[in-house]
């Protein structure tokens, strides 16, 4: 939901699953996939200009705990981590990109 007169951020994330025809040596054929590129969007009040700032996979943050809901429309609350690398905030225990969200929060 965007307002007219506030500035607004994106933020795209791209993970490390690898699917697909011709993927198969490559990343951990097993993985969910994770926060591998996360780029934060901002854009301005005014829209003359917007910044992109790249958060690095391996970043050591807090993870918070994260309320998840599943296939069968129950709540999980997977627990955060503290010290973690920032790329575990997605795919591991079911977390989905709203834990990365959070995490970036």
């Amino acid at each position: 939901d965007f307002s007219k007169d506030e500035a607004f951020n994106i933020l795209v994330l791209g993970t490390d699953k690898r699917t697909g025809s011709g993927n198969d040596g490559y990343g951990d054929a097993g993985s969910v996939g994770h926060a591998d590129t996360t780029i934060l969007l901002h854009v301005s009040k005014d829209r003359t200009n917007a910044t992109a700032l790249s958060i690095p996979r391996d970043l050591i943050v807090d993870i918070p705990d994260c309320p998840t809901k599943l296939e069968d429309g129950t709540e999980k609350v997977i627990p955060g981590l503290q010290g973690a690398r920032f790329n575990r905030s997605l795919g591991e225990g079911g977390r989905d990109p709203g834990c990365t969200m959070r995490t970036v929060e």
